[in-house]
């Protein structure tokens, strides 16, 4: 399931108000998030890339997205890019 929630930047307007929902996840469900500096233009290629993920960590992911967006730059606009995943994965006894 692929869920945007888009909201105004946090900290540059006082009383945002943030989009939120409740999602269940499942061991396997991974959660992804990127700053509006990722997206640009066309996003299929981030779902894409997300979909069939299976080249190593959750850091490597984020990685490869920032990497893959910076590229897909088509303006001379600077913007940061920043990008985290997360897998949910059952707990470990330890």
């Amino acid at each position: 399931m692929t869920k945007e929630m888009p909201s105004l930047p946090a900290g540059i307007l006082n009383g945002i108000k943030f989009s939120t929902d409740t999602v269940s996840l499942t061991t396997g469900d991974m959660v992804v998030m990127v700053s509006d500096g990722a997206l640009t233009g066309e996003e299929k290629w981030l779902e894409s890339l997300i979909k069939t993920w299976n080249n190593g960590s959750t850091q490597d992911l984020a990685r490869t997205v920032v990497c893959e967006a910076m590229k897909r730059r088509t303006n001379a606009r600077e913007d940061d890019i920043t990008a985290v995943a997360i897998k949910i994965t059952d707990n470990e006894a330890t």
